[in-house]
């Protein structure tokens, strides 16, 4: 049986294994995005609570006077994630060898070794 995982538009034929991991990290992301980033609200004995959302904006960060640290860049911090993001993508497109020589290569680690 072949396998595809569609990005960009794309089609890329790949392995069961990472046809898998790529779907459920993309389950994950879905429940994070539908459980994590509202807020909700519990009954526990005949009390209400309401658990805030693991995520917060920015404007109600700034409503609620927390300071940033000075030379902080909201831009620069978004391109990191999505650069990191995409590089997450690409090594989860990689077979287990390819993804091995590259960390040992990142934390520089010997290659020699290998």
């Amino acid at each position: 049986m072949k396998y595809y995982i569609y990005l960009n538009g794309e089609k890329f034929e790949v392995s069961k294994e990472i046809y898998n991991t790529y779907y459920k990290s993309r389950e994950k992301e879905r429940y994070f995005m539908k459980t994590k980033k509202k807020g909700k609200i519990k009954i526990e004995d005949e009390k209400v609570i309401f658990e805030k959302s693991r995520e917060d904006s920015l404007e109600r960060l700034i409503e609620c006077n927390v300071q940033i640290a000075d030379g902080f860049n909201v831009e620069d911090f978004v391109l990191m994630a999505m650069m990191i993001e995409k590089l997450n993508k690409a090594l989860s497109m990689l077979t287990y060898e390819e993804n091995y020589i590259i960390k040992k290569f990142i934390f520089m680690v010997k290659v020699d070794e290998i």
